[in-house]
């Protein structure tokens, strides 16, 4: 096995290990003064949701719907720093900086790896026949 390969190796499995630590992240935002708390994973699906008796009394549908969202908005925002900080470890590791320039050298080098498409062609409107045919045999 070359270096090339342990290290990636190595970092295959500190980013599994990574990502299994990320699956356990739960992010926790609320709304309506704290009668509506919402729980989520890393990915911003909620894995916990509560409802305050107060809140279904004193809200109406469509502004209990959109506390809803806002505590998990929050949640989302908290999950997600955390996932972030998490992911650092990887992300600042020296041999992945390396991998990730290497990477964007090869890219820069080969201009079949375009981060922009290349623009479609869009017929003008003179060369579009149905723009001068009247369906109706007026002209």
């Amino acid at each position: 096995m070359t270096t090339r390969e342990a290290i990636t190796e190595e970092l295959t499995v500190t980013a599994r290990r990574i990502e299994d630590e990320v699956t356990t992240v739960r992010g926790r935002g609320s709304a309506a003064n704290d009668n509506i708390e919402v729980e989520v994973d890393a990915l911003g699906t909620i894995t916990e949701l509560r409802v305050t008796e107060v809140a279904t009394r004193q809200l109406t549908a469509s502004a209990l719907a959109r506390a809803i969202v806002a505590a998990q908005h929050d949640a989302c925002i908290s999950a997600r720093a955390t996932a972030d900080i998490i992911r650092e470890t990887l992300l600042n590791d020296p041999r992945v900086v390396q991998i990730m320039t290497e990477l964007a050298g090869e890219r820069r080098a080969d201009p079949s790896h375009s981060e922009f498409p290349a623009p479609k062609e869009t017929p003008g409107i003179a060369a579009e026949e149905s723009f001068y045919r009247d369906p109706l045999g007026r002209r």
